[in-house]
């Protein structure tokens, strides 16, 4: 019996990122660059795509093309959560 999808979350509280003094070691851990930008989740549940910021407001409207990218991939629920990030003619923020 396959099971029932669930309903895609509307909002999860995003981890923010801890500033350390020293790096933690070992094989267990990976690092990520800081990237300057807007935080945010694309929620898609179906045809209906959000992006919420990580105070849960909608960036959607600011964000279309962000937006439309999101309906069109081939899965009806999911859920990324990242950085929206412009990048100048250098390929830098």
């Amino acid at each position: 019996m396959t099971p029932k999808p669930r309903k895609a979350p509307a909002f999860v509280t995003p981890m923010a990122a801890l500033p350390v003094k020293k790096l933690p070691e070992g094989d267990e851990w990976l690092y990520e660059l800081k990237w300057d930008g807007y935080r945010a989740m694309l929620i898609k549940d179906d045809e209906d795509v959000q992006i919420r910021s990580r105070n849960d407001k909608d960036l959607s409207a600011m964000y279309p093309g962000i937006a439309a990218a999101g309906r069109r991939q081939k899965i009806n629920q999911i859920l990324l959560d990242g950085e929206i990030v412009a990048l100048g003619e250098d390929g830098r923020p």
